[in-house]
């Protein structure tokens, strides 16, 4: 894991299902929330940055839940997922340019 700046980390794992290639996951210390995107197998480190902090998981794609469902649980996290996915997930759904993600977090249409 790599701090690019204070409070925005950067890490990378094997997706296990992606023909064994690396897949990047960003954390950003956002004040009084952690943020996590596309969260993969995030090191233990994020337990330790996530003490005491409300924590969210933002996938910039349905596909891209890989570690937000278990993160849910370990680290009590909201998940966020764009609207227009195949609504399998358990997630609070939003649409580009919407506001109510996490720390002013926007999305928009790709």
């Amino acid at each position: 894991m790599e701090e690019l700046r204070p409070g925005l980390w950067y890490w990378t794992a094997i997706h296990p299902t992606w023909y064994d290639n690396e897949v990047g996951s960003y954390a950003w210390d956002a004040g009084s929330t952690l943020d996590l995107l596309d969260p993969l197998s995030p090191p233990t480190v994020v337990d330790e940055l996530a003490s005491a902090k409300e924590v969210a998981t933002v996938l910039t794609c349905d596909w891209h839940d890989r570690s937000a469902p278990a993160l849910v649980e370990r680290l009590g996290a909201q998940m966020h997922a764009p609207a227009g996915g195949d609504g399998g997930l358990d997630a609070e759904l939003f649409e580009p340019r919407q506001n109510g993600l996490p720390a002013g977090i926007e999305a928009y249409g790709a």
